[in-house]
């Protein structure tokens, strides 16, 4: 019986070719929670720049429109808030899968020495 939770090969050749970093991803999330590429860039700790292109490297990958401008305010569109409910949890699912090996590794560590 096949495990439906593996990831496939095909699901590791279309997230290639979004050719799409985890650091697009979490500056999505960051504009998402902040509302603007220099409040982000805080969240980010990165220029206003470098959160500009990657956010716009991001919203490539997509067909619909992800933002629009109010000022200087990002104004997220609908798609933009259901593409955010889902990723938001995996953001998180994945911080806590790796703190948690960590926590797990130092444990193990401390333990054998």
């Amino acid at each position: 019986q096949k495990d439906n939770s593996l990831l496939t090969q095909s699901d590791f050749s279309k997230f290639k070719n979004l050719n799409i970093s985890i650091n697009n991803i979490l500056v999505f999330a960051a504009v998402m929670n902040t509302g603007g590429i220099v409040s982000a860039s805080y969240y980010m700790n990165c220029s206003p720049s470098a959160v500009s292109l990657s956010l716009k490297k991001f919203c490539t990958c997509f067909p619909e429109k992800l933002f629009s401008r109010e000022g200087r305010c990002l104004i997220p569109t609908e798609e933009a808030q259901l593409l955010y409910n889902d990723i938001s949890p995996a953001i998180r699912n994945l911080l806590y899968a790796m703190t948690s090996s960590t926590d797990i590794s130092s444990t193990a560590v401390e333990q054998i020495s």
